[in-house]
């Protein structure tokens, strides 16, 4: 066993042994208190104080305050509610928030191997991980705003909030120098980060009525980030090769890559490498987070017999890197697919132009921007018809009051202007390191579409 584990799967000779363990301990304390006056105007504040096992050996316990409040301004007596006005709420909140350090960040770990010294195994370790002693939590301070409005009996009802959140010693992973001698990484506490936007909700029940119900929801959120400080001589920080980065600014996560330019000057419809111009500086290109989120829900029932939901989405303001496509252009130059530039008949001067900056500059400056791809989609999510007895035949059959029969589907639908298989898809998922703003396609397997059948009988 190597030296200060107690880990099986150190071991270094003799034995195989794939162990994965996981030890935080979290020591917190909670306080709370709410006041009401006249169940008109509630007030709330809290605070928490927490200390983790993953935080640097140098820190102490954190504290996160919070506060809100909410005035139910229809309440009051002189409020003039009526036909049309039913419900008038306003709200508020404050609040601070953290997100420890993941699992052995702040610690620099070795990992087992066996060497050969004169003949005999022996144990050893090599670096695996370079830890920061001195990581703190990420500390996230938000304020949101907004109402909630009741109309026309509350059958009609609007939802508005307005939000801000400024990160602090955001958890970057910082490339290291090859020179260091360490691992490729280290996390650090550098970014301030503001992220805002709004939320809409939008709420009717059209239809009321014993043999027809009808409502509906409708959300838009927006969202803008922006990182607003990465830290005292800190270079921009790129990642998913080379064209992502996090850069004082821009968004978070933003593309970035060459520009480039073609002109098919002999006019033969065939690009050649000196007829493609890639210019020398890297600029900014799109956001891989969506700026806006659209939501529709339906839900429908008949004669107290068959429910219908639906739900709806959309997403868009970002791009995807169809990185699918950058490998089969450059490996196996598929002329089908018009990527080749040798002349294929339903190659046109653009992708041609695209695989020529990507694979063949001139000057030698290497582009990739034309596989940044919209990522805006509309998908049919969801849908459930559900049946039951109806009340009549219920009432004679006591079993059949507890009946229902479920037809499901979800990811039924999606239209999008990706060519690639879903601008949902992310070839590394949640990465610790890079956080959730690598996106980009790379042989990756889609969401499946799901269909289902379910009978329900209670007793």
């Amino acid at each position: 066993l190597v030296p200060g584990t107690d880990s099986c799967a150190s071991v270094s000779q003799l034995f195989f042994i794939d162990e994965l363990f996981e030890s935080v301990v979290t020591l917190g304390t909670f306080f709370q208190q709410e006041f009401s006056f006249g169940d008109k105007l509630f007030l709330r504040g809290s605070f928490r104080v927490d200390d983790n096992s993953n935080f640097g050996g140098n820190l102490g316990a954190e504290i996160y305050p919070s506060a809100g409040f909410s005035w139910v301004m229809s309440e009051h007596g002189w409020f003039p509610t009526g036909s049309f006005l039913s419900e008038l709420r306003l709200r508020g909140a404050y609040g601070v928030a953290g997100i420890r350090p993941a699992f052995r960040d702040a610690v620099t770990l070795f990992g087992p191997v066996t060497a050969t010294i004169e003949g005999e195994n022996v144990s050893g370790v090599t670096l695996s991980e370079t830890g920061n002693e001195l990581l703190k939590p990420e500390r996230t301070t938000e304020f949101e705003g907004g109402f909630d409005l009741g109309m026309f009996a509350d059958r009609l009802g609007l939802a508005f909030t307005y939000y801000q959140s400024d990160s602090k010693d955001a958890l970057i992973a910082v490339p290291l120098p090859p020179s260091f001698g360490l691992t490729t990484t280290v996390f650090q506490n550098l970014a301030e980060v503001r992220n805002k936007g709004i939320e809409v909700q939008l709420r009717a029940l059209a239809l009321d009525q014993r043999k027809a119900r009808l409502g509906f929801t409708f959300n838009v959120t927006t969202f803008k980030n922006t990182v607003l400080d990465l830290g005292e001589d800190v270079e921009p920080i790129i990642f998913n090769r080379g064209t992502q980065r996090h850069d004082t600014g821009f968004p978070a996560g933003s593309y970035w890559d060459n520009e480039f330019t073609f002109d098919d000057a002999n006019g033969d419809g065939i690009l050649s490498r000196d007829e493609v111009t890639v210019f020398g500086d890297e600029i900014f290109m799109d956001e891989s987070t969506p700026t806006y989120e659209l939501s529709f829900i339906l839900d429908m029932t008949f004669f107290e017999a068959i429910q219908i939901n639906t739900l709806l989405d959309a997403r868009g303001g970002h791009s995807i890197v169809n990185d699918t496509e950058r490998f089969r252009c450059a490996q196996f130059v598929q002329a089908g697919r018009g990527c080749t530039a040798t002349g294929a008949e339903d190659a046109s001067l653009e992708r041609q132009a695209i695989f020529l900056a990507d694979r063949f500059p001139s000057p030698d400056v290497t582009s990739r921007a034309g596989y940044f791809e919209s990522a805006k989609f509309l998908k049919w999510r969801e849908l459930s018809v559900t049946f039951f007895a109806p009340p009549s035949l219920a009432d004679k059959v006591p079993l059949l009051r507890r009946t229902s029969l479920t037809f499901a589907g979800r990811n039924l639908q999606t239209w999008t202007p990706y060519s690639g298989f879903d601008p949902e898809v992310n070839e590394n998922g949640a990465n610790p390191v890079t956080g959730e703003f690598q996106n980009n396609e790379f042989n990756t397997q889609p969401p499946v579409r799901l269909l289902s059948v379910r009978l329900d009988l209670r007793f």
